[in-house]
């Protein structure tokens, strides 16, 4: 006769072995699993905003302008004449364009517009006032995504409107009222800025290491 309560406490106990077993390799295979990553945060961008004024200031595009920075003090300058990202500003004759490398990309991201008074042009123009204007042009043309769209257009002696009326908020004259004055045109430049400006007029002529060690 058979002994089913051995018979069924034997089969309990290899249940028993079996689940437990079970359990055992599952628990394994849990704690060998790798948890997942969590992804990383983009890394926080460097420097100052792009767009801003500090960036136009600080952009690796002025590297060869930014010795300048500690006699010009850009950043001082600009805001002093209170320049704001979307206005529209006349820079006249800006030479090969130390000041422009700062105010088209700063007015490009912000949505203003920068328009160029270059040298006049013509028959009797200087030829290498002239050749200036083309390397400008040439320049500030070639990179849309940093400059933007700047205008051109000229200024002096016999020369046009350099924008329509009414429609400027900012012009400057940045170093060039004494070749102005010099040239007999200095009364005219400021005509032509306020009969096209709606908001402000200003003019720099300082830097600092040309001014007498005395001073």
């Amino acid at each position: 006769m058979v002994d089913l309560s051995a018979t069924s406490h034997g089969l309990s106990r290899r249940f028993l072995l079996t689940g437990a077993t079970g359990l055992a390799l599952t628990g394994l295979a849990a704690c060998g699993r790798k948890k997942e990553a969590a992804p990383e945060a983009p890394p926080a961008p460097s420097g100052p905003p792009e767009g801003s004024l500090e960036w136009a200031v600080a952009g690796p595009w002025r590297a060869q302008d930014r010795p300048r920075d500690a006699f010009r003090h850009p950043m001082e300058t600009l805001r002093f004449f209170g320049l704001q990202p979307r206005m529209t500003v006349v820079e006249f004759w800006p030479g090969s364009g130390w000041y422009t490398e700062i105010l088209a990309p700063y007015l490009a991201r912000g949505k203003g517009a920068y328009i160029a008074a270059l040298f006049p042009e013509g028959p009797a123009a200087d030829p290498a006032q002239t050749a200036l204007n083309a390397a400008f042009q040439t320049r500030f043309s070639a990179d849309k995504k940093l400059y933007g769209e700047p205008q051109f257009t000229t200024f002096g002696a016999a020369s046009g409107p350099v924008a329509p009326a009414g429609t400027v908020d900012l012009c400057l004259f940045m170093r060039t009222l004494h070749g102005w004055m010099a040239a007999g045109i200095a009364e005219k430049a400021f005509a032509d800025a306020l009969d096209r400006k709606s908001t402000r007029l200003n003019s720099s002529h300082t830097d600092i290491s040309r001014m007498p060690s005395s001073a």
